[in-house]
């Protein structure tokens, strides 16, 4: 079943990237992210666990990649957030606003 979501790049404003605001996956995410974007993702992750990519803290950090992680971890708050909502109203694959 396609899984629909709002469009992070226009936040549901519509642009080239999507249709009407909704980003609709009906394969396997990981054909439609490259190899560079899952490699962030992983720093991500162990950056959120207290492992840094580079040398040092937070403030060894490119400003780049910290924004990076904000974004990430704001993008998975959301997704969680619209499939626990989309569980509890008895809903699968769908967009809250029923699209």
């Amino acid at each position: 079943m396609p899984y629909e979501t709002q469009c992070a790049a226009c936040d549901g404003a519509g642009c080239e990237k999507c249709h009407d605001g909704i980003v609709r996956l009906t394969g396997c995410p990981r054909r439609e992210i490259g190899a560079d974007i899952w490699e962030l993702l992983e720093y991500a992750e162990l950056f959120r666990r207290g492992l840094a990519p580079e040398p040092g803290g937070a403030l060894d950090q490119a400003a780049a990649f910290l924004r990076a992680c904000g974004f990430i971890w704001g993008e998975q708050q959301r997704i969680e957030a619209e499939i626990m909502n989309d569980l509890s109203a008895g809903r699968q694959g769908r967009h809250p606003a029923g699209r």
